[in-house]
């Protein structure tokens, strides 16, 4: 007998026939809705890490600053995978500005990071978005049986009565 379950990401309502149970117990819509969620938290788990730890020199078991969600909820229309590459492309840049400049806070330090991001994140976020329409086609095409793709070939036409000429 189906009960009536919540999706944890989006918050619909629907019946635990129709929904997917994950492993931790939790309903979710479908598995890609879950296998999303899992990914996206992956990337924010990275995030930050690679900030407090290897920006902020913050060691395990140190509460991280508030600060850094706040500023993280300010690019929330962007992905977390984004934000993650933005990161580790502007690592360098990131570290020498940090060891080269004096902060008073480590609110400084988290609002100069975050200044570095938003002024590069829109580049890789404009690659990112190719990349995926990339993929979508290469998966498309690689879904589609053969004998579609060659109804899809275009036919030649035989011009040569045509043409002039003794061969």
């Amino acid at each position: 007998m189906a009960r009536k379950v919540k999706c944890q990401v989006t918050g619909e309502y629907g019946t635990s026939d129709t929904f997917y149970k994950a492993s931790n117990g939790h309903y979710y819509k479908s598995k890609e809705i879950y296998e999303q969620d899992k990914k996206d938290k992956k990337y924010y788990s990275l995030i930050k890490d690679t900030i407090c730890f290897e920006f902020l020199g913050y060691q395990k078991g140190q509460k991280f600053p508030t600060t850094l969600t706040k500023k993280l909820k300010e690019l929330s229309f962007y992905p977390n995978e984004v934000i993650y590459k933005t990161i580790q492309d502007q690592k360098e840049n990131i570290e020498y500005w940090i060891s080269h400049k004096d902060f008073s806070s480590d609110y400084g330090k988290i609002a100069y990071i975050f200044a570095i991001i938003t002024n590069n994140i829109n580049d890789v976020y404009r690659n990112w978005k190719i990349n995926q329409h990339q993929q979508k086609k290469q998966e498309q095409w690689q879904d589609e049986p053969i004998e579609i793709i060659k109804s899809k070939q275009h036919k030649s036409i035989d011009i040569s009565k045509w043409l002039d000429g003794d061969d």
